[in-house]
């Protein structure tokens, strides 16, 4: 399968993962939702090894056990950012700065990119300038979903994207024929960081623990498992600055369930910051 079709199978993946893991997120917490939906994703990438099989050399090893920890800390603040934010808002704004990073990288290292994808990179600026406007006369109730992002929500955003932006460059640096062994070393690594993260936090106990929001994490955890098995493969298939960008549309599955799900408003001006991140996103990946 060429790389370009599943980088795009990969952003569908994350797109509607995004979503029932932000409902997990908000029913059970951020670093809950991580571990639950990272103990299904391995198990699925385990299965994902027997068709895509690869060399475990020590670098698919190393730079797995590398993106493993990124991915525990990029997650949660994703998911933490999005329990107490905008869907629609914060996903294309993490998009845009997310491919910004590998592009980055693989510029400094030398890989060249046309004047699109230089455009790109400059909408993707202005995209995130759109996206901070609020909805006129619009509160900060907790009810209006579609106002401006708290700057705590900002923050961890930015976190995550940086942060799994640097997981992706490790994945990047794995061997073209570890097929998806790295992306198990990933998880499995996740799943340890977040196990331990998780026992120095307060748990519930088995009468108040919401089965229904670790379902609906353990479901979003094999969708994330599709994104990062694809992503992988996709790296392997094609440059890190393409894939990464086109793994970046992500938004356009999110914003539209994160609207029936959530019931999100957003105004016309951030609207077009969103259509802007898409394109941004697009044009970086055409080039």
């Amino acid at each position: 399968m060429p790389g370009v079709l599943l980088a795009l199978v990969s952003a569908l993946g994350f797109g509607v993962s995004d979503v029932y893991g932000a409902v997990a997120a908000r029913r059970i917490g951020a670093v809950a939702t991580c571990l639950a939906s990272y103990c299904s994703g391995v198990l699925v990438i385990a299965l994902g090894t027997l068709f895509f099989p690869g060399n475990w050399s020590m670098e698919a090893v190393t730079f797995g056990a590398i993106a493993g920890v990124a991915t525990a800390l990029g997650f949660t603040a994703f998911y933490a950012a999005f329990a107490i934010g905008p869907v629609v808002i914060l996903a294309p704004l993490i998009a845009v700065l997310y491919a910004v990073v590998p592009v980055g990288w693989a510029l400094a290292r030398g890989e060249d990119l046309p004047t699109i994808a230089w455009v790109g990179v400059g909408l993707g600026i202005v995209a995130v300038l759109a996206l901070s406007v609020a909805i006129p006369g619009e509160t900060e109730r907790a009810e209006h979903r579609g106002a401006r992002p708290r700057p705590i929500a900002l923050v961890l955003a930015v976190v995550s994207a940086l942060v799994n932006g640097g997981g992706s460059i490790a994945l990047d640096y794995a061997p073209k024929d570890s097929g998806l062994s790295s992306a198990l070393i990933d998880s499995a690594v996740a799943v340890i960081v977040l196990a331990l993260v998780f026992a120095f936090i307060r748990r519930p106990s088995v009468g108040e623990l919401d089965r229904r929001g670790v379902a609906i994490a353990l479901g979003s955890g094999v969708l994330v498992a599709v994104g990062n098995g694809s992503f992988v493969l996709a790296l392997q298939r094609s440059s890190l600055a393409l894939v990464a960008v086109l793994v970046s549309l992500y938004p356009l599955a999110t914003i539209l369930l994160a609207r029936i799900v959530f019931r999100e408003r957003v105004s016309p001006v951030q609207w077009c910051g969103v259509g802007i991140a898409v394109v941004a996103a697009a044009m970086m990946g055409a080039g």
